[in-house]
């Protein structure tokens, strides 16, 4: 159940969640056209009362496109369950999935919604991980929408054989991945501590998931040798590969071992 106090013209300036409830400090113009345009700077806080657990997350025995999701639930101690559909029972599941397609993520009120972005800002909104800021919100969606050429490749080895692997695996290590990390490292040279600034955004279980999934996956299911012979190029990109597995650290911990 959601309480919003609605504020018109008002500009979102943080967002506190403390025991599941979400406090935006809002930054209220008024303006009054007829006494001269005279505007008012008035602080106020609306309450949106949400239940910040009962969430059940359905998607496949791997990282992939599910990860960044899990990452953020658990970093956000959010209460949740991970249902993990394995290739065998989805069928079973496929028909009751938005769009019928994996991840899907269940609600309190027993409603699922789809798509990884979608889902994974509809929680970085609810948890504090999407920036209030117009434009650093921009960056971090700048950030998702650049990662998505990327991640709509980097699982395919696992499903591919023969002649076809090894070309999907040429692409990635000579085209894919280093056009992708040669574009971040001027961006990861700013000196934050993260993506968008010193705290974690959308953004960085994207592409911090891109070194814990990939190059710092002990289980990684394609060539590891090219992955840690790649990294060694990047060093921005490895220092704030680590950064991002310190602060996941006790997540990583318990995860299970997936190859994607």
């Amino acid at each position: 159940d959601v309480l919003d106090v609605v504020l018109l013209g008002g500009v979102v300036l943080d967002v506190l969640d403390v025991g599941g409830v979400r406090l935006d400090v809002v930054n209220l113009v008024v303006g009054d056209e007829l006494g001269g345009g005279v505007a008012l700077l008035a602080h106020f806080l609306s309450f949106s009362f949400f239940n910040s657990g009962d969430y059940k997350f359905y998607y496949f025995p791997l990282y992939a496109r599910g990860e960044p999701i899990r990452m953020l639930l658990a970093h956000a101690k959010a209460d949740h369950e991970n249902v993990s559909i394995t290739m065998e029972e989805w069928p079973k599941y496929k028909p009751d999935m938005p769009n019928t397609q994996l991840p899907a993520l269940e609600m309190a009120d027993g409603s699922r919604i789809g798509q990884s972005n979608s889902i994974l800002r509809l929680l970085g909104m609810k948890h504090g991980y999407y920036p209030t800021e117009p434009m650093k919100a921009y960056e971090s969606d700048m950030l998702c929408d650049v990662y998505a050429d990327v991640i709509g490749v980097m699982y395919k080895p696992l499903f591919a054989e023969g002649q076809g692997k090894l070309d999907i695996m040429e692409d990635i290590f000579t085209k894919v991945l280093p056009k992708f990390l040669t574009f971040l490292e001027p961006i990861l040279a700013k000196g934050t501590k993260f993506l968008v600034g010193d705290s974690l955004s959308c953004a960085d279980f994207w592409i911090g998931g891109l070194y814990t999934n990939y190059f710092n996956n002990k289980g990684v299911g394609y060539a590891p040798e090219r992955f840690a012979e790649l990294l060694e190029k990047y060093p921005n990109f490895k220092a704030y590969g680590e950064r991002f597995a310190s602060e996941m650290k006790e997540y990583l911990e318990s995860r299970p071992v997936c190859p994607v």
